[in-house]
């Protein structure tokens, strides 16, 4: 069993994380860190926002996401559409 004495640590509890599932984020500031805390809470919100958004999608993301793909589909069929009715055209004539 090891025993740590003596250790002071900062750390940044972030308790809103905007996620289904984890309700808060422990940092710990490295001990070279010489940033003002002020600037080191945005820091921290924006590289636990980072994290959170690389590893899920939010609810807003899979629609954008919907809408997309619904969009592109849709284009996509229109043009098939026009180019079949072209080439009856052409052929019907």
């Amino acid at each position: 069993m090891n025993v740590i004495k003596g250790v002071n640590r900062r750390i940044i509890e972030i308790q809103e994380t905007d996620s289904c599932c984890f309700e808060k984020a422990v940092l710990y500031v490295r001990p070279d860190c010489d940033v003002p805390p002020s600037r080191l809470e945005a820091e921290a919100r924006i590289y636990a926002r980072r994290i959170m958004n690389s590893g899920e999608l939010t609810e807003h993301k899979k629609q954008d996401n919907f809408i997309r793909v619904l969009t592109i589909s849709v284009t996509v069929l229109v043009i098939a559409a026009v180019l079949i009715s072209a080439a009856l055209l052409i052929v019907g004539t």
